[in-house]
């Protein structure tokens, strides 16, 4: 299953990076596009390589006309799990802005086997509004925005100075974020490596672009742009989980080329520094957790407490101990319904009071009925499915621990139980796609009942003291592209057995 997470878990990078140089404007329901006629567009094709191997093509194209410009972005990208047959996702950009640089509107469709999510924004005046799919809603707050035209405006006033600095939307944060870009001219010579990959378009290009965005107080590396003397982006350099990503300009002929599968499933996993045994996993465990950024700090849980130690953080984990200190019931903050957990979907309403109806149960009661419910409703096998919503979870009964991590809170806020999604890695003692004692990304709920914030996992099966959690949200995808960008250099250096305290309860 976990599998799946990680190949999913590049996919949203790739979708998230290969969108920021991109847009296009919202349309009708039904219109194919926003371009009025062919001959007065431009379009440019890009192949997507990931460690060499093409795994996508994207198609940018881009329209002016007396009181606005327009870009429309789709990208295509093939992905395979381990004996399942390859697919396809597409993700759609559209902004559209006056052609003075006022941004209006943008647009982000994304489409799996599974899933499809819109997600929208326009300016009203200086005002943000957003909308998930749904009504558009005000977003406070928020810087405006600059939108592809006017970024490339931007670029040629600020190239000679070396440096812009300026705020971009992104679909991925669902915010406005602070962006730097560097300017470097190609004159000086390239690496061989470079040289190798940017010979066919090094007579043009004139630009090197190093974009850093500002998240939790650092400025952290999105990409690099190669862009020609009219500052129009025609390569673009990544990386993710130690694995280069390139999008080079593509031909006719290179568009005809066959595309290679994605299935990078061996990305994510955290090598155990030692065998865990079954009796550790049912008491309790000690890690060491190294290479995190240093902003970031382990969340305290009800079966969970963190201490920093150098640089680095000793967490503990245990089965059946209360390990951090009791907190008031979060009512206002983790009953909430929203676009990724829609509790008060009549479909969540129907099960919890088929399953719990009014009978005056104990939380913790309620929520193994509702995990048992997950369990059973959702596939055996775990399928890809683009972070489909709770709602769409549901529906389908497809997807993987993620799917069932969203289902599961949302049930818990539909039957009134304060609930949050935990992403985290869980260790596997046995075989997993070829690999053992490794620590696989996961997703599992934590649901507060009554008195402490208590774990459940519908995925996977009871939670063990191998579940360390990396973070707590609401079950936003962005929430899950932060957890990406942590395990790129996280590692376990050290797990120690400890005894508890607490006897055993079950």
């Amino acid at each position: 299953m976990e599998g799946r997470v990680r190949s999913r878990l590049l996919v949203l990078v790739l979708l998230a990076l290969v969108a920021s140089c991109a847009a296009v404007p919202p349309h009708a329901a039904g219109e194919d596009s926003f371009i009025p006629a062919a001959s007065q567009a431009t379009t440019r094709w890009q192949k997507l390589s990931v460690d060499g191997v093409p795994v996508g093509l994207r198609k940018l194209v881009s329209f002016c006309d007396d009181t606005r410009c327009s870009t429309e972005q789709t990208l295509r990208v093939q992905i395979q799990q381990p004996g399942e047959a390859a697919e396809q996702t597409e993700t759609r950009l559209r902004y559209v802005e006056a052609r003075d640089g006022r941004p209006l509107q943008a647009t982000k469709v994304q489409q799996s086997r599974a899933a499809s999510h819109r997600l929208a924004i326009e300016y009203r005046g200086q005002r943000l509004w957003l909308s998930q799919g749904q009504a558009f809603a005000p977003v406070a707050g928020q810087a405006v925005a600059q939108f592809p035209h006017q970024r490339q405006r931007l670029f040629a006033q600020h190239a000679k100075s070396g440096e812009l600095l300026t705020q971009e939307w992104s679909f991925a944060q669902q915010a406005v974020e602070a962006v730097r870009y560097r300017f470097t001219p190609l004159n000086a010579p390239l690496t061989q490596a470079l040289s190798t990959a940017l010979t066919p378009w090094l007579t043009v290009l004139r630009w090197k672009i190093s974009k850093d965005v500002q998240r939790q107080g650092a400025w952290q590396r999105s990409a690099i742009y190669y862009a020609d003397g009219d500052f129009t982006v025609l390569a673009q350099y990544s990386e993710s989980a130690g694995q280069s990503m390139w999008l080079l300009p593509c031909d006719e002929a290179c568009r005809a080329e066959p595309l290679e599968a994605m299935s990078h499933v061996y990305q994510r996993l955290l090598r155990s520094p030692y065998r865990i045994s079954d009796q550790a996993l049912n008491g309790k465990v000690r890690y060491q957790l190294r290479g995190a950024p240093s902003h970031w700090q382990p969340p305290g849980t009800g079966q969970q407490s963190v201490q920093k130690e150098g640089n680095d953080w000793l967490v503990t984990v245990c089965k059946h101990c209360e390990l951090a200190s009791p907190e008031a019931a979060p009512v206002d903050d983790y009953l909430g319904a929203s676009y990724w957990l829609p509790a008060k979907a009549s479909a969540f309403a129907a099960v919890v009071d088929e399953l719990i109806g009014q009978a005056p149960i104990a939380p913790a009661v309620k929520m193994q009925r509702l995990t048992r419910f997950v369990s059973a409703h959702m596939d055996d096998v775990a399928t890809y499915s683009g972070y489909a919503t709770a709602l769409q979870a549901m529906e389908s009964a497809q997807g993987d621990c993620t799917e069932h991590a969203l289902m599961l809170a949302a049930l818990a806020r539909a039957a009134g139980i304060p609930s949050r999604v935990v992403m985290g890695v869980a260790y596997n003692n046995e075989r997993f796609l070829g690999r053992r004692f490794v620590f696989v990304p996961h997703m599992w709920v934590e649901a507060w009942t009554g008195e402490r914030w208590e774990n459940f996992d519908s995925a996977l099966g009871p939670f063990s003291a191998g579940h360390i959690a990396l973070a707590v949200s609401h079950g936003d995808q962005a929430d899950f592209l932060a957890m990406n960008a942590l395990l790129d250099g996280l590692r376990i250096v050290s797990a120690v057995q400890l005894k508890s305290r607490v006897a055993d309860t079950e």
